[in-house]
């Protein structure tokens, strides 16, 4: 019986230490033929599933041969099977995630901002490695389960009652795979995409994350809002960067109906020409209304994305104000009365 062990934990090991070498060898024929800066992290990532898949089936395989009495083999055999599992489905988790991060490389994080193209497929190939793995890690525990002889006996029995059983489950499910299922709908239609800039619930933000049942929404100042991938597919919001990811800003501004609006406009543009998030592609000044004592110019201008549109304005809105008082403080809007004797 011991002696046995021992033969099975020899076996594991060498097969294990084997496939580790392998696994180096085949890595670094690779690196040297790929571009990929991942496979040179790849090592610990990939090699340490690889070694453990092999050190199972070793000992699987060893089993057949050492004498060990049928009722403890059995008992072996049955822990070696789920453990085939688990490691076959980590080494699979394992090259999904290689694959993924080879693709993601040909469009790169610095190309976003101006590449809805590459936003695109990252955004796809993200969903996809995401539902490949909860596939894998369920085909996992499925086939964990039938190693054992009671839960395939239960297994028949829920098999012949499937017509109760898939309308209990599919009424429990059916919010999840709800929004799994809009999550996929986001992710193959190009409805949404990372880096996308969106107006939702009254406030703008970037989406950071797509998830299968939920998207990160990361707002301007710096909170994470979390949203049902269902709410993108059954409530209308803005997405400002759809098409293109320039995007134009307005400030309003009220000041007293004697202000000089060319001057007004001519001090815009000093601003604008100083200020590093204007994309200096596009902009207008126009007085839009005109009250008893005041009137509203709005200033119009484009940013190459989002926040920097929020920064353009915020800072373009402070400077003015801040040259209308030190400079011209009669044109700050003000009440007038008058008096007739």
């Amino acid at each position: 019986m011991i002696l046995g062990l021992l033969v099975l934990l020899v076996a594991g090991l060498l097969s294990g230490a084997l496939a580790w070498i392998l696994a180096v060898q085949v890595l670094r024929l690779v690196r040297r033929r790929s571009r990929s800066a991942y496979l040179s992290e790849s090592k610990k990532r990939f090699t340490h599933a690889v070694s453990a898949l092999f050190v199972v089936i070793g000992m699987y395989y060893a089993l057949i041969a050492v004498d060990i009495p049928n009722r403890e083999k059995t008992i072996l055999r049955h822990i070696l099977l789920v453990s085939l599992c688990i490691t076959l489905a980590w080494v699979l988790v394992k090259v999904i995630r290689v694959v993924e991060a080879i693709l993601l490389e040909k469009y790169p994080v610095e190309v976003l901002p101006v590449n809805s193209r590459a936003r695109r497929y990252r955004t796809l190939t993200q969903v996809v490695r995401r539902l490949l793995t909860v596939i894998v890690i369920l085909l996992a525990a499925l086939f964990t389960l039938t190693v054992f002889a009671p839960i395939r006996t239960v297994g028949g029995h829920l098999i012949a009652s499937a017509g109760v059983a898939s309308i209990v489950l599919g009424i429990a499910a059916q919010g999840t795979l709800g929004q799994v299922f809009a999550g996929l709908q986001l992710a193959f239609t190009d409805a949404l995409r990372v880096d996308d800039v969106v107006v939702l619930e009254g406030e703008w933000g970037r989406i950071e994350n797509v998830y299968l049942t939920h998207v990160i929404v990361r707002s301007w100042d710096e909170r994470r809002i979390v949203l049902p991938t269902t709410y993108f597919t059954t409530k209308p919001y803005q997405n400002w960067t759809k098409y293109e990811t320039r995007v134009l800003g307005t400030i309003d501004i009220k000041l007293d109906f004697t202000a000089d609006i060319d001057h007004i406009r001519q001090k815009v543009q000093e601003l604008l020409e100083e200020n590093e998030n204007w994309d200096r592609k596009y902009w207008v000044l126009e007085m839009t209304d005109v009250s008893e004592s005041t009137v509203t110019v709005r200033l119009t201008a484009s940013a190459p994305n989002g926040p920097q549109v929020w920064w353009l304005k915020v800072q373009i809105r402070e400077a003015l104000y801040k040259y209308v008082r030190d400079h011209h403080p009669q044109w700050l809007p003000r009440g007038r009365s008058a008096y007739q004797p």
